[in-house]
């Protein structure tokens, strides 16, 4: 034959041929019919398959199909070690399936200029000179230019670009003032000869704009996005662990409802232990497809940042008298990578950026951060920053300062050890005075900002 297929049947009146899509189908339904069985059998109230043929008796419906499969499988191999790049093969336009510790980074040189006042200046004025550019462009000119989910978006923007750029959020702006997120999501009805196509709402819920079809942005929100990029992948490791910790809880209640099962005393189960894994399984449900949008949204951003930051690479800029911005290197300085990192050193990146960026601003993650540092902190017998006697001003200064130190001073393995007890800062020949001392550099930098606002 002309191609040699790696699953055949060989019950098939062409056994040389890939197995069909009906025998695919009743091999996963057998299947779900025998998990259920099992499930069952466990003590588990669940109901799989939602249709029996009433002759055959052999299940014809279940409420999965093996569709579901796709995300699932390929997740469960990249939590077990497989490469990124292998998954990122398997299914055809994805750069990655799970990046939960993967982060895009700059060069030290661009991190350093980004987190200043000068460049945010020099931002929003290169925001102001799209703006006024966009008024008089024509749609092939913008496009050059914009990054848009639909290229019926730049069009909309186009014909009220003052309106748009009043209703654009952190990282790009909405032409539709963010009044429709409800058919901002994918076709759910095609267009006919005589009506329009429909949509159904945005994945992930209002102003998730990265999902969004009517979304546009451009190279001028690039560092936005990079941020934006960053915090969906902190919420992915967020979430993961939050998930696996239930998943711990709701195996240990099973195992323990199942001990009553297995010595046939089911009447004995506590009416507390079955409500507590009914709300354990409602809240694992809710948050697992949380998490599914929280990588879906991740990987759009991803690939919209990508985007937007190979058009800095353009050379020559029709409106870039206007913008007022200094003029960009190619490839080098903006080139981007995906780099395994700490939960530590991602949430200080986020914490950081957030004073430039106080759209960015999230206390859960500047809460964890903080906690972290307290903890090596109490753990060397000094006094934790967050109980020191300063104000809620300096403590935010030393507690940047403290970790930006940290992170430049120690590996991951010391931290991670610092934190768990294992060694003291002293140990490691850090004491506190060097801890302390990048405080007046960052009080420097705070006083330089408010300056030049």
């Amino acid at each position: 034959p002309d191609r040699f297929y790696l699953f055949r049947n060989p019950s098939a009146l062409e056994p040389q041929s890939p197995m069909s899509s009906n025998v695919l189908h009743r091999y996963f339904l057998d299947i779900m019919q025998e998990a259920e069985k099992r499930l069952q059998e466990q003590g588990e109230e669940i109901q799989i398959i939602t249709k029996i043929n009433e002759q055959t008796g052999q299940p014809e419906r279940a409420i999965y199909s093996p569709h579901g499969l796709r995300v699932a499988g390929l997740t469960a191999m990249a939590e077990n070690g497989v490469p990124i790049e292998v998954l990122s093969k398997i299914i055809a336009g994805h750069a990655s399936i799970l990046m939960t510790l993967h982060y895009i980074v700059y060069s030290d040189r661009k991190v350093t200029e980004v987190l200043n006042g000068a460049r945010k200046k020099i931002e929003t004025q290169a925001k102001q000179g799209l703006r006024e550019w966009l008024k008089d462009a024509a749609f092939e000119d913008a496009k050059r230019y914009l990054h848009a989910n639909n290229d019926a978006a730049i069009a909309q923007l186009l014909s009220n670009v003052d309106a748009a750029f009043l209703s654009a959020n952190s990282y790009g702006v909405c032409p539709y003032a963010g009044t429709r997120c409800h058919d901002g999501g994918e076709e759910i009805k095609k267009a006919t000869k005589t009506t329009k196509a429909k949509y159904g709402p945005v994945r992930g819920g209002k102003e998730n704009c990265v999902m969004c079809r009517h979304f546009v942005t451009g190279k001028e929100w690039t560092i936005e996005l990079w941020l934006h990029t960053n915090r969906l992948f902190e919420a992915i490791n967020h979430l993961s662990v939050n998930l696996d910790d239930l998943r711990v809880r709701r195996k240990a209640l099973s195992k323990e409802r199942y001990e009553f099962i297995k010595k046939q005393q089911q009447h004995l189960i506590p009416v507390t232990l079955v409500d507590e894994i009914k709300s354990l399984d409602f809240i694992i449900e809710e948050k697992s497809e949380t998490l599914n949008d929280t990588i879906y949204s991740a990987h759009a951003a991803y690939k919209i940042y990508n985007g937007t930051k190979n058009m800095l690479g353009i050379e020559s800029h029709n409106h870039q008298d206007n913008l007022g911005s200094v003029a960009v290197t190619p490839k080098e300085e903006h080139d981007s990578a995906c780099v395994e990192t700490s939960k530590f050193a991602s949430q200080h990146l986020l914490v950081v950026a957030s004073r430039l960026y106080p759209q960015f601003e999230d206390s859960r993650v500047e809460l964890e951060r903080n906690h972290f540092v307290d903890q090596i902190y109490a753990n060397s017998g000094l006094v934790p920053l967050s109980l020191a006697p300063m104000s809620a001003e300096e403590k935010k200064l030393a507690l940047d300062a403290a970790s930006e130190h940290l992170l430049t001073k120690l590996s991951d393995t010391e931290l991670k050890n610092l934190h768990a007890g294992a060694v003291s800062i002293q140990e490691l020949g850090i004491h506190q005075e060097k801890l302390i001392s990048p405080l007046k550099e960052s009080n420097n930098l705070l006083g330089s900002i408010k300056d030049d606002e």
